[in-house]
């Protein structure tokens, strides 16, 4: 089944809104083999705590903490967009100070109005200070860029 034909994926984070608590590596492939913590990841997984506002991946085993903008300022590795779509879809030219030698060397999350991560229709044109998203739902999203 080719992506495009899957309308309204979504892709969830796991996430904890508890002061200082931080994602560790799971100890089996099996969530339910009871060996796992709420704190375990898969490997490629994403971890975030919303109250102290950082995010963590899950790379081969390491964890590793991502930076992000996320007052909008952004700074050497991320840097936050909000943008609005109207009426049947749109897209938002989201402009960043990365810099990127690779543009593609970013990851591009797209937050709803509701704080839910929702997956872009499309995310083209990199440049290395601009990328283009493409949603066909009408809302206000964030766009958070993140150098890798």
């Amino acid at each position: 089944m080719s992506l495009l034909k899957i309308l309204n994926a979504r892709f969830r984070v796991k996430r904890t809104s508890e002061t200082g608590v931080s994602p560790t590596v799971a100890p089996s492939e099996d969530f339910l083999d009871g060996t796992w913590t709420t704190e375990d990841v898969y490997d490629g997984e994403f971890f975030a705590n919303s109250t102290d506002g950082l995010l963590w991946i899950n790379i081969g085993g390491t964890i590793y903490p991502v930076q992000l903008g996320v007052d909008g300022g952004g700074g050497s590795n991320g840097v936050s967009v909000t943008g609005v779509i109207a009426g049947g879809g749109g897209v938002i030219t989201a402009a960043h100070n990365l810099n990127l030698a690779i543009p593609t060397a970013m990851i591009v999350q797209v937050v709803n109005s509701a704080g839910e991560m929702v997956l872009a229709d499309k995310v083209d044109n990199f440049t290395a200070n601009t990328v283009d998203v493409t949603l066909f739902k009408a809302d206000t999203y964030r766009v958070n860029m993140i150098k890798i």
